[in-house]
Parts: structure tokens; sequence; C-alpha cells
């Protein structure tokens, strides 16, 4: 295995997303990309709003 092959293996996900070549995708196939993104940062923001607010109850917790 060289340097490269262990690149591949170490990204993420995300940077496999942000690679990816979308020239050859339809008007149709980028809609969908699109629709299934927005729910993906939809999943993330609630799950972020979750993180925070048990880390400002925690936090509450030890300032008392």
């Amino acid at each position: 295995m060289d340097d490269e092959d262990l690149a591949k293996k170490q990204s993420s996900p995300l940077d496999a997303l942000e690679a990816e070549k979308l020239d050859s995708l339809s008007g149709d196939e980028l809609r969908q990309r699109i629709k299934i993104l927005k729910r993906e940062i939809e999943r993330a923001e609630a799950d972020l709003k979750t993180k925070e607010a048990s880390m400002t109850a925690a936090e509450s917790v030890f300032k008392t």
C-alpha cells in the first residue's frame, strides 16, 4: 500500500463528497443530490442542537 492509497482510506466521507465530479450528473440527479444534502444538513443541525443543549445542562450543574 503506497501513501496515496493510505491517504484515500483515511479521508472522510465528507472529503469524498467534496471531491466528486458533478459535471456528469443530469439536472434531475443534481436536484436529488441537493434534496438529500439539505435533509442531511437538517439532521446534523438537529443533532448539534441536542448536543449543545446537553452541554449547557452539564455546565449548569457544575456552575452551582
